[in-house]
């Protein structure tokens, strides 16, 4: 990575408010503290969004949209990506797809949770 994009990366991370992404961003897109020397290559983060009643994947880097959401298509598109949900969009994700709890292993990280929607993944 030039020295130019590693600034960029670390502007991104550190202009997140969430903490929790904060941190996951810091790790997936290598960027280093002084100590280290090889920057760590990363994978895409998607954020499980809704709108008019349609869920969907997001890139969290550019807002686009990915993919509609599927609870089957979760273990293949987590080989390409990093999946990540809020606590509210996980419940509307059990209402909206049967399937979703079989496939929560493929979601990464559950941002902004309440206790009890934690134990809901443990």
């Amino acid at each position: 990575i030039s020295g130019e994009d590693e600034e960029d990366l670390v502007k991104g991370v550190e202009e997140e408010a969430n903490e929790e992404l904060r941190t996951l961003l810091a790790q997936k897109r290598g960027v280093r503290s002084e100590k280290k020397k090889n920057p760590k290559h990363f994978r895409p983060i998607l954020i499980l969004e809704q709108s008019n009643g349609i869920m969907y994947w997001q890139n969290y880097d550019d807002d686009s949209r990915i993919a509609e959401y599927h609870a089957n298509s979760l273990p293949n598109l987590s080989k390409e990506y990093d999946l990540a949900t809020t606590g509210k969009m996980l419940a509307a994700a059990f209402e909206f797809d049967e399937n979703t709890r079989s496939v929560l292993e493929h979601i990464k990280i559950f941002a902004r949770m309440t206790p009890d929607a934690k134990e809901t993944v443990t």
